[in-house]
């Protein structure tokens, strides 16, 4: 059993060497990304923040202010007007009203928590498009709204455990930005998930209900302060990687793959000799637009692999350009095709390579066509 096993393996060996192969070789490289969303020809933006709850903040501010400074002088009044009573007037009051010794201290009205009113340099500070300036008057505008910032506090019972409190928050932050010529390109709300056993944050276990009040009161403003900050970060540093990846001209690390061939019976160096020049050439697009020169060695390379592609024969595996070679020559056409922005024509290398896989599992064809894809937008987005 285990030599009939043995040629079987053998077999299958000469069978892999005698047909025609392709071999996926792995290739880096770095692109330039056009963006998305265009902002200004002259590549400069101005940044306006918004924060809609600043006024409300401010007038509760001053309403609990003045209705405490009020407070202070009613008590210090009374104060003052319970010395100036004769002794037995006191006694009276004391004896048959019940009245107390006024301390001219005031029971102060208890403040809510006031969202934080952001420095707006600090914010604007933190808004940065790769390729592009942020220029005080430009014609092309970043929006940026500090939405409201709610919470809620949950008191909470677990025999076997104790009294604890749960506090979960909700703060967005939304973008909106205009071109040079005012039209909205993108509008965009930014929300930080929640972190932690599904809650911003829980308390500890207490022995008693007053014990668990008491620690959210005297700790509420910095547990609230600290999970208002980092539902800020969270959501800015979103919106950063949002501008980033849209709207900014950016320099993409690529892993790519270019096929070559091999076979006992067959010779494929003539096909091959297109993969050092790949390799080259696509470590020559690190700029925009490519010079002439690198586009007309593409064209070269790819005509080397095109002039095979009606040599397809898809029905014999034996055959020097069979249907595994004929995939590979697609993808390489393809992808070639989209540095030379002709997307049109990776569209079609790629209908082929369908014909020949029409399921489309393989990977390099997921990835080609979505770089194609993107290439496609960014381009139409930028001509």
């Amino acid at each position: 059993m285990k030599i009939k096993n043995l040629f079987l393996l053998l077999a299958v060996c000469m069978s892999s060497i005698v047909n025609a192969q392709s071999s996926k070789e792995k290739i880096t490289f770095s692109y330039q990304q056009l963006p998305l969303f265009p902002m200004s020809t002259d590549k400069t933006y101005d940044v306006e923040v918004i924060l809609p709850y600043e006024d409300e903040v401010i007038a509760q501010k001053e309403a609990i202010a003045s209705e405490n400074k009020q407070l202070k002088e009613d008590a210090k009044q009374e104060k003052k007007d319970y010395d100036n009573k004769k002794v037995g007037a006191k006694l009276v009051g004391k004896v048959l009203l019940g009245e107390s010794k006024p301390t001219g201290r005031a029971q102060l009205a208890e403040a809510p928590f006031f969202q934080t009113i952001w420095s707006r340099d600090e914010i604007k500070s933190k808004i940065t498009v790769p390729g592009l300036e942020q220029k005080v008057g430009a014609a092309a505008l970043i929006t940026v709204f500090i939405n409201r910032f709610d919470y809620t506090y949950n008191a909470q019972y677990i025999p076997e455990k104790g009294y604890y409190y749960r506090v979960n928050g909700v703060g967005t932050v939304t973008m909106e930005a205009k071109d040079e010529s005012g039209a909205v390109v993108s509008n965009k709300t930014f929300s930080a998930s929640q972190t932690g056993k599904g809650n911003d944050f829980q308390s500890k276990y207490f022995r008693s209900e007053y014990a668990r009040d008491k620690d959210w009161k005297l700790n509420k403003e910095a547990k609230l302060r600290s999970i208002e900050s980092k539902k800020l970060r969270t959501s800015m540093s979103q919106m950063a990687a949002y501008l980033k990846s849209n709207m900014g001209y950016n320099s993409i690390a690529y892993k790519g793959v270019v096929f070559t061939f091999r076979a006992k019976k067959h010779d494929y160096t003539a096909l091959n000799s297109a993969f050092p020049t790949a390799v080259e050439v696509y470590n020559m697009l690190n700029t925009y637009p490519l010079d002439q020169d690198t586009k007309a060695r593409i064209t070269e390379m790819n005509e080397i692999w095109k002039a095979e592609t009606g040599n397809i024969d898809a029905g014999s595996r034996k055959a020097r350009i069979n249907a595994e070679v004929g995939e590979g020559l697609y993808l390489n056409l393809a992808f070639a095709c989209i540095w030379l922005e002709d997307y049109s024509k990776a569209n079609l290398y790629l209908a082929k390579y369908k014909v020949l896989d029409p399921k489309g599992k393989d990977k390099v064809y997921k990835s080609v066509q979505k770089l194609l894809n993107d290439q496609k937008a960014r381009f139409a987005a930028n001509h």
